[in-house]
């Protein structure tokens, strides 16, 4: 059976942010995308930036900042110039618009996905911080979270002079040559790639069919083969008579010469949950697309949406449950007072609800069984790589608390999630909680760290030891 396809963002993500920018990157990566899909032109003074248009006029408000400019190409501004530009409050005014106004890839962005993946702060964001973000800036990020990229050389219309070469260039300098993909619609360029450094993946990409793309793909060396599926230029049959009436795509022979030569097949751009199963069905090796989260959920790739916290005494909500009952997760970042705690940068609680309530109200002991159980079973999931720490519990009004502190907050949520056969995606809300305050201005900065380091390890190992 064919591996499931990687999940490719396009346009860095263009669902989550405005398109091409560090910020639809960043959400894409924290939502565990296998790829991220970006677009390379050269500024005038010849510097990779990643934006889609070749005119700005499209993206950004260019003629508001220049407006005695003729000609708004992209190589008509220095990296400079290109950095006052904002490219953010387009897309944020568009999600302003009922769906049918909007610019066309966010016309299915529904309400619920919407709140979901844009908080209110990213939409006020995304008015006034964003710019056109350079090369480099982005294959950072993408090595920050040791991910991979597809470039894409934007070479039409303007003929850059060299620009496959600076693109590698920048590659090269990453240390990232094995975690990216280099694609064109000039081929000329992904035969120049090779050239410069035969070592770099290609892409041949193409709107329309090749007959015998395998064959044209091994004269340029390619190691993937990208095509279009969108209305006019589905070129893989999404749009076909026999798709229409079987809802399968045709079994193409070319599929299965590509997987006989060991070429990847990619399709752009599918934003359509029927035509992502089709498309895994019929075997294809990546799926480029706006909303990465709809394959993901198809794939049963297991996410997180992203956190964001404003301030250090905004909470994050998680609700599970058990077969025993619910419980709930909060944590809060950063960690304030850290101690012998220092590699650990997220506080989180875990809150479990009991019948007996009242001020200092202990559980039955009954109630005490599943706590015990559920605090064996927490920490077990986390005990393979020390994921998180328990630093106190809390005993309160009906309530049994316990204090962590981990080094990756959404990890640990996963895991739990994964335990308790919690359905994908994870839905976790942020908000500010002054009631809870009383832990960090209070308890934390009294804790003696050694002394409940101590006493964790040696609950750990009690713990390992009951469990076997």
């Amino acid at each position: 059976m064919h591996k499931n396809p990687l999940v490719v963002a396009h346009g860095g993500g263009r669902a989550y942010g405005p398109p091409n920018t560090v910020a639809a990157v960043e959400k894409s990566l924290q939502l565990g995308v296998d790829m991220v899909e970006i677009d390379v032109h050269l500024s005038k003074d010849r510097i990779p930036v990643v934006v889609h248009d070749h005119d700005l006029r499209e993206c950004s408000d260019v003629q508001e900042k220049f407006p005695r400019r003729k000609s708004f190409f992209v190589s008509d501004f220095t990296l400079k110039q290109l950095k006052t530009l904002n490219v953010g409050k387009w897309f944020s005014d568009e999600l302003q618009k009922p769906p049918h106004e909007r610019t066309l890839f966010l016309q299915s962005f529904t309400a619920n996905e919407k709140r979901k993946y844009i908080s209110k702060k990213d939409i006020e964001r995304y008015k006034t911080e964003i710019t056109i973000p350079t090369l480099e800036e982005v294959v950072e990020k993408v090595k920050e979270y040791k991910s991979l990229t597809n470039i894409e050389i934007k070479q039409l219309p303007r003929n850059y002079p060299n620009i496959t070469q600076k693109v590698i260039a920048i590659v090269e300098k990453l240390n990232m040559v094995s975690q990216v993909i280099i694609s064109c619609f000039d081929h000329h360029e992904l035969a120049e790639a090779k050239k410069i450094n035969p070592h770099i993946a290609t892409a041949v990409l193409v709107r329309e069919k090749l007959y015998d793309p395998h064959v044209y793909c091994q004269y340029l060396d390619a190691e993937a083969y990208n095509i279009s599926c969108l209305d006019v230029l589905d070129a893989i049959g999404i749009n076909s008579e026999y798709y229409q009436k079987n809802k399968k795509i045709p079994k193409h022979p070319y599929i299965q010469e590509l997987r006989d030569e060991n070429i990847s097949l990619n399709v752009w751009t599918v934003n359509d949950v029927e035509h992502m199963r089709a498309l895994k069905e019929v075997g294809v090796d990546a799926i480029i697309t706006d909303y990465p989260h709809r394959l993901q959920k198809i794939l049963k790739k297991p996410y997180i949406a992203p956190i964001e916290f404003a301030k250090y005494d905004n909470w994050a909500n998680f609700e599970g449950e058990t077969d025993k009952g619910k419980f709930y997760l909060r944590f809060r970042t950063p960690i304030l007072q850290q101690g012998e705690t220092k590699n650990y940068q997220y506080h989180l609680n875990v809150f479990w609800e009991y019948a007996e309530e009242g001020s200092g109200a202990l559980p039955s002991k009954k109630e005490q069984k599943k706590l015990d159980a559920f605090e064996k079973k927490i920490c077990k999931i986390w005990e393979k790589d020390h994921l998180a720490i328990l630093t106190a519990v809390q005993i309160f009004d009906g309530g049994y608390q316990w204090i962590f502190y981990t080094y990756n907050a959404e990890e640990c949520l996963l895991r739990i999630a994964q335990k308790n056969d919690k359905e994908y995606p994870v839905e976790i809300t942020t908000e500010k909680d002054p009631n809870w305050l009383y832990l960090h201005d209070e308890i934390l900065p009294v804790m003696n760290w050694q002394e409940y380091q101590k006493n964790w390890q040696s609950e750990f190992k009690k713990w390992k030891k009951d469990a076997q």
